[in-house]
């Protein structure tokens, strides 16, 4: 699917982590926050784990793109997840991002994530890595030593379910990103 030409939306789908989940990650990455003083720190509250990501896609091909997703869902069941550690990408010695992995139980995002790729055709070469994105940081930055002195604490949080996925409109503020929900596809539990 072609996203066109002019100005469009900026569009991504996504799952979700519970609150409660997103706070405990929120208390145990603050110690963190005293020693990556560069870091950029997302808000919590817009915190997703995107499936994948469509960039601009013009106005009149949204009805479009909806059904595409629709098709790849079908038959998705919902899937049980945790989060797992805390990363960074591209690597812990040279950090761009820190982000939370999320467990993905026999590749059931992924796969899902791959589907709506196809059925889209917004496909991407590299494999999803599930994970919420915590903070930024301006210029690569050596984060293992710190991470690894409060690791043994961290994400202890349990399970939860996946039982959702939602399509959003991200909107760039001087506040940082927004991002509203245009529409929600639950998971078939039967």
């Amino acid at each position: 699917m072609d996203a066109g030409g002019g100005t469009g939306l900026r569009l991504f789908i996504a799952v979700d982590v519970p609150e409660q989940h997103k706070a405990s990650v929120q208390a145990a990455v603050a110690p963190l926050k005293a020693v990556l003083p560069g870091a950029r720190w997302t808000d919590q509250a817009a915190w997703h784990v995107t499936l994948r990501f469509f960039g601009e896609v013009a106005d009149e091909r949204l009805a479009v793109l909806k059904e595409a997703v629709e098709r790849a869902l079908e038959g998705e069941r919902p899937v049980e997840s945790r989060l797992t550690d805390v990363g960074a990408f591209p690597s812990m010695a040279k950090a761009r991002v820190l982000w939370a992995g999320i467990d993905d139980p026999d590749f059931s995002l992924a796969r899902m994530a791959e589907r709506i790729g196809t059925e889209s055709g917004f496909g991407e070469d590299r494999p999803l890595h599930p994970h919420l994105t915590l903070a930024r940081m301006k210029v690569p930055v050596a984060i293992g030593p710190a991470v690894d002195r409060f690791r043994p604490y961290v994400l202890e949080t349990g399970s939860f379910v996946v039982d959702r996925v939602t399509l959003f409109q991200s909107f760039t503020e001087r506040s940082g990103p927004r991002y509203e929900a245009l529409q929600e596809w639950e998971l078939s539990t039967g």
